[in-house]
């Protein structure tokens, strides 16, 4: 009955085509999964890192930020950027410094009174996204 099977139905192919796929598979594969684990390991470990630990308004046209900065030693022209918003949500100020590793201070003048800071974040050479 087997016999009558394979005449109807044909043969199964006898397998020498596995090892070939899987040595594609490889070729391609490996080389692939190295990249996505360099693109993940790259925009994970930015060179500047910043976080917003506090603000005080002073009066209707300053506004002081405490900025926490983290560089590496890689970091190259690292730069920050930080808005007050009035109560609305529109920008009233807004500052660019150049970063130190620690506590960063910054003074934050504004056209009216702000209720809100918003830490943009921080770049470095080769950093496009702010963190």
């Amino acid at each position: 009955m087997t016999d009558a099977l394979a005449d109807r139905y044909g043969r199964r192919p006898d397998g020498r085509r596995f090892p070939l796929a899987l040595v594609v598979g490889l070729v391609v594969g490996v080389p692939f999964l190295i990249w996505v684990a360099w693109v993940w390991w790259s925009m994970s470990t930015p060179d500047v890192q910043s976080t917003d630990r506090n603000f005080t308004i002073v009066d209707a046209h300053l506004v002081v930020a405490d900025i926490e900065v983290t560089l590496s030693d890689d970091a190259v022209d690292p730069s920050c950027r930080i808005q007050a918003l009035a109560e609305d949500k529109t920008a009233v100020g807004s500052k660019q410094f150049t970063p130190v590793d620690g506590a960063n201070r910054v003074k934050i003048r504004t056209e009216r009174q702000a209720t809100a800071i918003d830490l943009i974040g921080c770049t470095a050479k080769g950093q496009n996204r702010p963190r």
